[in-house]
């Protein structure tokens, strides 16, 4: 009977606690905090709250600092008498190994932090199982006035060997040796890890196996603005936006105003022995437009490209791995082969460059002008990284330096390969525009594999690499499907503007016979032709007729010509272009000569001006459509006539040709001795 009633009272018991876990979690899902508080209340035993009630073995005290509010921490803390299980409750943990005060620092619960330092100053240096101190979340959640607190809190700040203020070692970097500035730019934390530099400016030396704090802002783009395009409403809105002063990262999420205990506590808890004074931002900030989600957006884009600037300006100026990657690579070259560094160092200026961050190259190479001259583990310069990216603007940034681009245009990497390999290397190729198609996205590599050709000497490009290919067999053997899917591209679109084409100037050729208000049966002639609209609907049908079939004998041409690699960088791409603004250019003249015939007929008079706006905007409903849907399309068409017309200028300027221009067109010769 004693072992029944023993099983029955743990039955018990279990249906009791799982009944209490259910409404617990079930309150804390529904954000009914005030449900929490009286079951809270009613609880008398310390030991309950320690209980996990959730997957992630978190306790009722974890989960009521994601209240937001101070009321239920503080409710159960009033119930504990005695600082030992004060301090058993508030160090509890949960499977991660966070205890409240790191829940509190996530969750951006200010008011529930003061209060947990307050009861218990230990948890400020207690880590969980990745070796993260609760100011080392705050950093990472962007949490700048938690982490202001608690590093203003005596003890948490030391004097290093150089006698500079900064933070304690535990709170400095994690077990994967990550540093905490780096934790915050990793998550686009800028303002705070302003702030952290401000408190501590020899955390930009911390370095760990992933890289520097630079190298991982590097490979941020999107926070600056040379990789960020806007539309012109857009970027008027943006400019309109205010600019947030300070560099508190919640001010979008929680509005407080600036303690008091974080001002005194920076200004008066210095170690012992310090003269520095540390200067405490005022926490004042511009209004934030809330309730508007686009606007908040830009805002925030806004104070992005603001911040991250500044901070890339402070990681440059004090980051000190580009002169010791210098002297690396130049004993590297006296070092046997096997000896060589075969792992690739976490390069700021090389992981800028391959994520097309331009405005951070800039910063890098007018900081430390020597990083021109840079390589990396594969012995390629910012040249052939730029190159194989596809990152125009820098390699004519770094192909402005006349004296560095001697040396760089001559360089090979350790397979071989000069700069003009670097250009077939198909690897980063992240392809042209999407509405492009093939044969441009072709033109665009060849252009490019042009561009680069212009700068190295012309033994270089001849030069084979490793493999014996010369640059050009490499670009053709890399291009080799692409080449293969432009030529089907240009086909089957030739095929079916053409069919096009024909269509539209069949239409107009009846049109043509077919004379709105009839003819005079007397003398043949038009009945309306004295009509204005008469003189219109012949123009707009002849120009009509004419677009639509030399149209028609360019995309024939197309058909019938060459598909050499060559082709596509001039002739293939002109034919196609002048195909496809004639096609639009008959569309466009084919409405507007239905339009004036309708016009004819009806006869309108002052009455019936509704019908003349309604015929209008129902003329003008496929060529506007038309037009915007290729409209993309027109800047890429454009292309390759610039490029013609680049290279005809260029030819014209030299005196030989342009002589001869001269005597073929019976023009006066130019007085430029030719050469010979």
């Amino acid at each position: 009977m004693g072992q029944m009633e023993e099983a029955s009272t743990t039955l018990t018991k279990d249906l009791y606690f799982k009944k209490r876990t259910k409404e617990l979690y079930d309150a804390v899902l529904k954000k009914d905090w005030e449900t929490m508080k009286k079951r809270i209340s009613k609880e008398k035993d310390v030991s309950k709250y320690l209980q996990p009630i959730s997957m992630h073995q978190d306790n009722i005290i974890h989960l009521a600092v994601h209240s937001k509010k101070v009321e239920p921490l503080q409710q159960i803390l009033d119930i504990v008498d005695n600082d030992e299980q004060r301090y058993s409750v508030t160090s509890s943990v949960n499977a991660y190994g966070n205890t409240v005060l790191h829940e509190a620092a996530i969750c951006r619960n200010y008011q529930a932090v003061k209060l947990l330092v307050k009861k218990n100053k230990e948890l400020i240096d207690m880590k969980n199982n990745s070796g993260e101190t609760p100011l080392f979340r705050a950093a990472a959640y962007g949490n700048t006035k938690i982490v202001k607190y608690l590093i203003s809190q005596p003890g948490q700040r030391v004097l290093s060997f150089e006698h500079k203020v900064q933070l304690k070692g535990i709170h400095r970097s994690k077990n994967d040796g990550a540093s905490i500035l780096r934790a915050a730019i990793e998550g686009k934390q800028f303002g705070t890890a302003l702030e952290l530099l401000e408190l501590d400016e020899e955390l930009t030396g911390l370095d760990d196996k992933n890289g520097s704090s630079l190298y991982m802002l590097a490979q941020i783009p999107s926070v600056f603005k040379s990789r960020r395009q806007m539309g012109i409403w857009k970027r008027l809105f943006y400019h309109c936006l205010p600019v947030v002063s300070g560099y508190d990262d919640s001010i979008d999420k929680i509005k407080e105003d600036e303690d008091p205990d974080i001002e005194s506590g920076l200004q008066q808890n210095l170690p012992a022995g310090s003269e520095q004074e540390k200067k405490v931002e005022n926490g004042k900030s511009g209004r934030v437009y809330k309730g508007w989600s686009v606007a908040r957006r830009l805002w925030k884009e806004k104070r992005e490209y603001e911040l991250a600037p500044k901070l890339a300006r402070i990681l440059i100026r004090n980051d000190k791995s580009f002169n010791q990657n210098c002297m690396q690579f130049m004993n590297e070259d006296r070092l046997p082969d096997e000896k060589k560094e075969k792992k690739e160092p976490g390069n700021p200026l090389f992981a800028a460059i391959r994520t097309g961050n331009v405005e951070l190259v800039k910063f890098i190479l007018k900081e430390h002008p020597q990083a021109h001259e840079q390589i990396n583990h594969k012995k390629q310069n910012i040249l052939h990284v730029a190159a194989m990216h596809r990152e125009k603007e820098i390699f004519d940034l770094v192909k402005s330096k006349e004296v560095p681009m001697v040396r760089l245009a001559r360089q090979t990497d350790i397979n071989g390969n000069t700069v003009l390999h670097s250009v077939a290397d198909t690897l980063h190729y992240k392809g042209g525009g999407a509405r492009s198609g093939p044969a441009y996205q072709l033109l665009e590599e060849l252009k490019w594999f042009k561009d680069v050709e212009k700068i190295i000497p012309s033994y270089y490009t001849m030069l084979p690499n490793n493999n014996n290919m010369t640059a050009r067999e490499v670009f053709e053997a890399k291009h080799k499907i692409q080449h293969e899917e432009a030529q089907q591209w240009l086909k089957d679109t030739s095929e079916k503007c053409s069919v096009v084409a024909v269509l539209v100037s069949g239409v107009v050729f009846a049109a043509a016979f077919t004379v709105p208000g009839g003819t005079n049966d007397k003398n043949g002639r038009p009945i309306l032709i004295n009509s204005p609209f008469f003189l219109f609907f012949t123009i707009s049908d002849i120009i009509s007729l004419s677009c639509s079939l030399t149209a028609v004998v360019m995309f024939l041409g197309i058909l019938t010509s060459s598909f050499d690699l060559e082709n596509f960088l001039d002739t293939i791409p002109r034919k196609l272009t002048l195909g496809f603004v004639l096609l639009f250019m008959s569309v466009a003249t084919t409405m507007l000569a239905f339009a004036s015939t309708i016009l004819l007929v009806i006869r309108l008079d002052e009455r019936r001006r509704w019908t003349t706006t309604l015929i209008c905007c129902a003329s003008f409903f496929p060529v506007g459509v038309f037009a915007l849907t290729h409209f993309p399309l027109f800047a890429t068409f454009i292309k390759p006539w610039k490029y013609f017309f680049e290279h005809f200028s260029n030819w014209m300027a030299r005196p030989r040709d342009r002589n001869l221009v001269a005597r073929f067109l019976r023009f006066p010769q130019s007085k430029d001795k030719v050469d010979t």
